[in-house]
């Protein structure tokens, strides 16, 4: 019996995640003493080490796409999105919270009901706390068959989102983050997940590409290299870097004209988001 459903735990893991570019490395064991480090036994998955664990023998089959979106968006992709930035915004879940944000204190209670000792205390730091909100908020949304988030009105969230990052990182200001803001937040953490990074995974669409075409078969009976071989590529590499940099400044013109084109754009953007909460 446990053999079948670690069988199809895997094929629903591998199902969703196939569709993410950016999937973290997933691990699919049988119970929590199979884990990487120890934890309660009615884990269903944990974050570690940038990959996502998920536990068989502790929840059932419909749990699974949930449990797998908790771990690699909620915990996972949220990191990669927000960087640098990550702990402020989970700081300022917290000032959501403390403005009176009715959802945020909905998913709060949950997590304070589920993250609890054996004296039934819950003792999650605030960041943690946050953190896990966050999660499951993201388990709450993931559609199992679709393997997508469903949220309602997601472009005024992403923008809400959006904006709310502008001020408290661009301008310094101390905006807190309420439910909406981060519902926008984690949908952009999906779309890095599913795209492989930022503008629908470009950047990781020409990494790969470029990586393809310039991958050479290595031999490792070969004869060393001799001398004017070695010269013959140092004169072509140094070839190279001076093409390069003939051909920067014209990169950086369309750079420049391409800024020029979407920094007004950017700018409606982020006064929209602003604004958006007066059209509702």
């Amino acid at each position: 019996m446990l053999h079948t459903q670690l069988s199809r735990t895997e094929q629903i893991v591998q199902r969703l995640s196939s569709a993410w570019h950016g999937s973290p490395p997933v691990t699919v064991v049988r119970a929590t003493i199979d884990l990487p480090i120890p934890a309660p036994e009615d884990v269903r998955g944990m974050w570690f080490r940038g990959g996502a664990w998920i536990v068989v023998n502790t929840q059932p089959l419909s749990a699974v796409g949930g449990t797998l979106a908790h771990e690699a968006i909620g915990h996972g992709a949220m990191r990669e999105t927000l960087g640098q930035h990550w702990r402020g915004f989970m700081h300022n879940i917290q000032s959501g919270l403390r403005g009176g944000d009715h959802r945020l204190h909905y998913f709060r209670e949950h997590v304070r009901s589920v993250y609890v000792d054996d004296s039934g205390v819950c003792n999650l730091s605030p960041v943690s706390e946050s953190d896990e909100i966050t999660a499951a908020l993201v388990e709450h949304r993931f559609d199992g068959e679709s393997g997508r988030l469903s949220i309602s009105s997601p472009l005024r969230k992403f923008l809400r989102a959006a904006s709310g990052h502008f001020y408290r990182e661009a301008l310094y200001l101390d905006r807190p983050v309420d439910f909406e803001q981060l519902e926008g937040t984690i949908l952009a953490a999906e779309h890095r997940l599913r795209h492989g990074g930022s503008f629908f995974g470009i950047g990781f669409r020409l990494r790969r590409w470029y990586a393809s075409g310039m991958s050479k078969p290595w031999n490792p009976n070969a004869p060393p290299m001799s001398l004017a071989e070695s010269e013959r590529l140092l004169k072509a590499e140094s070839d190279r870097l001076r093409r390069q940099r003939d051909s920067k400044f014209g990169f950086d013109g369309l750079v420049l004209i391409a800024g020029l084109i979407l920094l007004p754009l950017c700018a409606l953007l982020v006064i929209y988001g602003f604004l958006s909460p007066f059209f509702r």
